[in-house]
């Protein structure tokens, strides 16, 4: 999916006549990343400007009603926001010629409507994909294109905080994290940046391997049995990770050990853990009914997911947004929001299955409606209407990997299944990336450089556009 951003230069850059660009001001030119303050009273807009419009790329800060307060002057190609209490993270990326490279910069918004910047963090050799930071907990982790894992500790005066590559991962790029704060873990999921070329995949898992040969009166250890006795793949399997696999990262052992860096082929293959689960639709039918009656011989294992958040009243739950093609044989199954509860007794760092530490379950794209041929999920945010949990998730098709496009922004009321969206096919009207106050909804129109903001009324059947800046 990031690489629609190479192909919008296509699409938006005008010809490079040279000419002295203006400031952005309280402008938007390509907003990409979106997030609120804790209280959820004020929203921010990171605007990447990826054509040039403007001078830089800035911090924009809206009210929740959607009114235009102030700006941020930032570097230009922005990637990610993520918002910890008083404390703002921004990525961004390097631009051509840039001898400095990628950032992480650190604002203060104990002021939320005036972001304060504090610290300016270098990331070597980082394409930043993401950034998680929990609240009340010390520690934050920045994710990268290329498998680089920075981990970071804030400090009381903040301008002392630190950040330190900490991991290569092999493999596959993983932008969905969940930072466990209570277990001090780190665990990232696989995300399929591109045109969709990962898949889920039922495969049987009946037997133990050791070098090719069947364990006589073994079970089941996780691993699909063709790659185990596959001498070729079980090779290539311990030089690179599965794209049916996720990491797990001990922030706690970490601290004691002084944050080492362990480069690809010095990470234990304990951290790559394999990822499978096969779940119930609304109507109660499994996802596959042969794993389901035959548990001991089929497994199926799952990949591509886009974004990962904390539950706000249980520390042992998180969700998952799953994204899949939507086509027969190519992770129809996906494009759902799966809640992912994580043992209070079995510890994740000495459990070898999966299974034994986590439990899932789909809570939204129960219906073929949610679901759909036409999804492609992507940010989604927990949120509470009249004390009732409510999913808002973004769904986008984009330009250059798919015939045809779609962008979507979706609610679901959890406890009865009650469902809208807003869809379109036009490019004015391609909703990326959100953040939610409240009943408001704000996303952007990427291609057009505007901002979309949508009330939600759990009554009616569609959401309701309140304002539009373009």
């Amino acid at each position: 999916m990031m690489r629609i951003f190479a192909v919008v230069l296509f699409f938006l850059f005008a010809c490079a006549d040279e000419f002295e660009a203006p400031e952005i001001e309280l402008s938007t030119s390509s907003p990409i990343a979106f997030a609120t303050d804790a209280s959820k009273q004020v929203f921010y807009v990171l605007n990447s400007d990826m054509n040039h419009r403007f001078s830089s790329g800035s911090i924009l800060v809206l009210s929740k009603e959607g009114e235009k307060l102030t700006r941020v002057k930032t570097p230009r190609i922005g990637r990610h926001l993520t918002v910890r209490g008083n404390d703002l993270f921004a990525t961004f990326d390097k631009e051509s010629g840039d001898n400095e490279g990628t950032k992480l910069l650190l604002f203060d918004i104990s002021t939320p409507t005036n972001p304060s910047p504090v610290k300016e963090f270098p990331l070597d050799s980082c394409d930043p994909l993401n950034i998680v930071a929990p609240a009340n907990y010390a520690y934050f982790a920045v994710t990268c294109l290329n498998g680089k894992l920075f981990v970071g500790e804030l400090k009381d005066p903040r301008r002392d905080s630190t950040v330190k590559h900490v991991r290569t991962y092999s493999g596959f790029t993983r932008r969905a994290m969940h930072l466990d704060k209570s277990r001090g873990l780190l665990f990232s999921f696989v995300t399929d940046i591109g045109a969709p070329d990962l898949f889920d995949k039922k495969d049987r898992d009946e037997v133990s391997y050791e070098t090719n040969a069947k364990v006589e009166g073994s079970g089941p250890n996780e691993i699909p049995d063709e790659i185990e006795k596959s001498k070729t793949r079980s090779l290539a399997l311990n030089r690179d990770s599965s794209h049916f696999q996720f990491t797990i990262y001990d922030i706690n052992k970490a601290i004691q050990d002084g944050f080492p860096l362990l480069e690809k082929e010095q990470v234990p293959r304990t951290e790559y853990r394999w990822l499978y689960f096969n779940l119930k639709n609304g109507d109660g039918e499994w996802d596959d009914k042969e794993v389901a009656d035959e548990p001991t011989k089929f497994k199926y294992y799952r990949t591509n997911f886009w974004e990962a958040q904390a539950d706000e009243d249980n520390a042992d739950i998180f969700y998952l947004s799953h994204v899949g093609y939507a086509k027969d044989g190519y992770s129809e199954k996906a494009n759902d929001v799966i809640k992912v509860t994580i043992s209070t007794t079995n510890d994740p760092r000495t459990t070898e299955k999966t299974s034994d530490f986590f439990t899932f379950e789909r809570v939204y794209g129960l219906s073929k409606d949610e679901r759909g041929g036409d999804k492609y999920l992507a940010s989604f945010q927990l949120t509470k209407l009249n004390d009732k949990k409510v999913v808002v998730v973004n769904s986008f098709r984009d330009l250059v990997n798919f015939d045809n496009p779609r962008y979507i922004v979706a609610v679901r009321r959890l406890e009865d299944g009650k469902f809208m969206q807003a869809a379109s096919s036009d490019l004015e009207q391609s909703y990326f990336g959100l953040a939610v106050a409240g009943d408001t909804i704000l996303t952007g129109s990427f291609y057009t450089h505007g901002l979309r903001l949508f009330k939600i009324d759990l009554e009616s059947d569609t959401l309701n556009l309140l304002n539009s800046y373009d």
